[in-house]
C-alpha cells in the first residue's frame, strides 16, 4: 500500500508535468482550428491592447 504522504517536491513535479500537458494541448487545439481554417479575423496587438484595456475599466467603473 502506497503512503498517503508525498514529497511535496513530488507533488509539484506532478503539478508541472499536468500544466505542461494542459498547455500543449490548448496549442494543439489552436493548431488545428488553425489549419482547418476555423478561427477568427486577426487583430493588430495595439487594438487587442485597447479592447481589454477599455473593458477592464468598464468593468471597474473608472473609465
Amino acid at each position: 500500500m502506497p503512503s498517503l504522504r508525498r514529497n511535496p517536491i513530488e507533488i509539484l513535479a506532478r503539478l508541472g508535468y499536468g500544466a505542461r500537458g494542459v498547455v500543449y494541448g490548448l496549442v494543439g487545439g489552436l493548431a488545428l482550428l488553425a489549419a482547418i481554417g476555423a478561427g477568427g479575423q486577426t487583430a493588430a496587438a495595439v487594438t487587442l491592447c485597447r479592447r481589454c484595456c477599455s473593458s477592464l475599466l468598464a468593468k471597474s467603473g473608472s473609465g
